[in-house]
């Protein structure tokens, strides 16, 4: 007895089959009319077959074939049905399915635009204005407004500016300097308050502190500047 998950997938398989039977089908007529010279709206699509040779596409991909034709036949757009016939009599073997594919990755890449039903080269057409969505999620056009970025910094007075880069120019004191400095305008201190009052990295401070003939700890845990 089959159970019903198993049902449900030889269902799927069957309705699978049927889609590509129908898609196969739809290629056909769709390149019929095409070659009929009839757009898919019924109205007379403009023929630029007769004027492609066997080997146009010959080597080529599918993406590169289709930018070809378009180059050459330029505007306006053409249908899919009409770039998939100047591709099988330039000497490629491809079907409507195929081909649609291609144009969209060609769109997907700003190569080529669809143009109402039809398709034609990105270059043909000025670019789409820029788009942005708003907090509450609708596309708005951002052409026209001002540009949004990093404010200007202030202007800096000329004074300022020369005692900035005299004051690049000063060579800075050494840490060691930094801690002999504090010690003397503070009077004995501890670890804590050296780091505290210096800023020096915690890291850093058995290093300064090494030089002996410098700094000395006294019995209180504090530290002292030699004489």
């Amino acid at each position: 007895m089959v159970d019903s998950l198993e049902a449900e997938k030889i269902v799927l398989e069957g309705w699978k089959k049927e889609r590509a039977t129908l898609d196969a089908a739809i290629a056909m007529l769709e390149s019929r009319i095409g070659a009929r010279g009839i757009g898919l709206g019924g109205f007379p699509s403009v023929s630029s077959v007769d004027h492609i040779a066997p080997d146009t596409f010959f080597r080529m991909t599918i993406q590169e074939a289709i930018k070809k034709f378009l180059k050459m036949v330029g505007k306006p757009a053409r249908a899919a049905t009409e770039i998939v016939d100047a591709l099988n009599c330039g000497g490629l073997s491809v079907a409507y399915p195929t081909v649609y594919t291609s144009l969209t990755r060609l769109r997907d890449k700003t190569e080529v635009v669809k143009a109402g039903e039809n398709w034609g080269l990105d270059e043909w057409y000025p670019p789409a204005p820029s788009r942005i969505k708003s907090l509450t999620g609708t596309l708005i056009d951002t052409e026209g407004l001002p540009e949004v970025g990093v404010p200007p910094a202030a202007p800096v007075a000329p004074e300022e500016q020369k005692e900035a880069t005299f004051a690049t120019l000063l060579p800075s004191p050494s840490r060691k300097q930094v801690v002999e400095d504090f010690i003397n305008k503070n009077g004995p201190s501890t670890r804590a308050e050296i780091l505290a009052g210096t800023g020096i990295p915690a890291g850093t401070f058995a290093y300064c502190m090494r030089d002996n003939p410098k700094f000395i700890k006294g019995e209180d845990g504090k530290w002292r500047n030699v004489e």
